[in-house]
């Protein structure tokens, strides 16, 4: 009897501390939740929305079927970061320091998380332009492979912007890193070299391109080696010679070696 009589009395001191700690813990979830359904509404008035839209158009989340949208993920963040607030004080309550010390930890690590995510997301949007700038351009200049190389770049930039991010959230990287480093070095080093190699044609067109616009244009009488007639199309990979029989497609590099003569009579 003695030691139910004493059990009883622990289990009445402990009442006190149990509710308080269980009503912090419903109060809590209830402004939580509030606070997050603010903020919610808060950023979507904000077209915050619209960054969420950027990454969602990058081919490989695209693919993944992922939908991003920064309002949610936001406020989703707010919720659980004030939910931990009011764990951390209920834990206090009920005298429980190991647990309170672990969730204070939680606390304190959070904005590592938060600023880690914004590096990955604005990293991701400024990658995914760089992508688009260079496919752009290696597509103008008439450079094959356009999507494999701004592909590259792309998710070159990508895990350089995920490492960043894995540093700020105080994630040791230093072993990846260095083997990525590797890596890529030699897959760049054998891309540069075979593409080297197989576009030699390529960037003698392209310099032959740049060199002829000032020497002939459309209209021009010209022969090309044993090829003679009016040049009727120019771009950055051949010129079309029309006869009064036929047209001849003649590759830019040709030029670079063969003779060209450009007639001042077009009836030449």
């Amino acid at each position: 009897m003695e030691i139910l009589h004493e059990l009883a009395l622990k289990f009445a001191a402990v009442i006190p501390n149990l509710t308080g700690a269980l009503l912090l813990i419903i109060a809590g979830t209830i402004i939580s939740k509030l606070a997050s359904k603010f903020i919610q509404k808060l950023l979507s008035s904000l077209k915050i929305d619209k960054i969420g839209e950027q990454l969602n158009e990058i081919d490989f989340i695209r693919k993944s079927n992922i939908e991003i949208k920064l309002s949610i993920i936001i406020s989703k963040v707010v919720y659980y970061f004030m939910l931990l607030v009011f764990l951390v004080a209920a834990t206090d309550v009920l005298n429980m320091p190991a647990i309170s010390k672990l969730m204070s930890d939680l606390i304190n690590y959070i904005p590592n998380v938060i600023v880690a995510l914004f590096i990955l997301i604005f990293g991701l949007i400024i990658a995914e332009n760089i992508r688009k700038i260079v496919l752009t351009v290696c597509k103008s200049l008439g450079i094959p492979s356009a999507k494999t190389i701004s592909s590259a770049i792309f998710y070159f930039l990508f895990l350089t912007v995920l490492l960043s991010a894995l540093e700020q959230a105080k994630i040791q990287t230093s072993f990846l890193a260095n083997n990525l480093t590797v890596m890529i070095g030699g897959i760049v080093l054998a891309f540069a070299l075979g593409y080297g190699i197989a576009s030699k044609d390529i960037m003698t067109n392209f310099i032959v391109s740049l060199l002829q616009k000032h020497i002939f244009k459309k209209g021009d009488h010209i022969k090309v080696g044993n090829f003679s007639g009016i040049v009727t199309e120019m771009d950055n990979n051949s010129i079309t010679l029309t006869t009064n029989e036929k047209q001849i497609i003649i590759p830019l590099n040709k030029l670079s070696t063969a003779e060209v003569e450009i007639f001042l009579n077009k009836n030449s």
